[in-house]
């Protein structure tokens, strides 16, 4: 008896080129051309812009998109941004002068008073010692710090 063996060799069908984005290894045959090209692939990395987002801070950045350590500033009471002012009296003339005082931002220094004294008429008989002694007494209480 003659036997006949008969050998059939099966295929995995695929893609069989590996540069095609489609590729397979495990494929022994590539019927009907099954291979891709690659497409070409954008990556769009999205980078932040650093900045103060809050549109209501003194350094707003619009095109900012991220606020790292809390950028954003306020205004100080001199008006800087993100300063750190005193408002007081800054004019050294002034009697309420403030020498710590950075800004003057409501014109709140006050001009010394000029105190005139008129003598109208003197008596003969006050004399005149005690009317110096009267004009030094009024003086001295007017300038005297309350």
């Amino acid at each position: 008896m003659t036997f006949v063996v008969i050998v059939v060799e099966v295929g995995i069908a695929g893609c069989t080129d590996d540069t095609a984005c489609n590729f397979d290894p495990a494929a022994t045959c590539n019927p009907d051309n099954a291979c891709l090209e690659l497409d070409v692939v954008v990556i769009v990395v999205v980078v932040g812009i650093a900045g103060c987002t809050d549109d209501t801070a003194c350094n707003f950045d619009p095109a900012a998109t991220c606020n790292p350590d809390n950028a954003c500033l306020e205004l100080d009471v001199c008006g800087d941004c993100g300063g750190s002012g005193i408002a007081g009296c800054t004019d050294d003339t002034a009697c309420n002068f403030d020498p710590a005082a950075t800004c003057n931002p409501d014109n709140a220094c006050l001009e010394l008073d000029v105190v005139v004294i008129v003598v109208v008429a003197v008596s003969r008989v006050v004399p005149m010692i005690r009317l110096v002694t009267l004009i030094l007494q009024l003086l001295v209480i007017l300038i005297m710090p309350v």
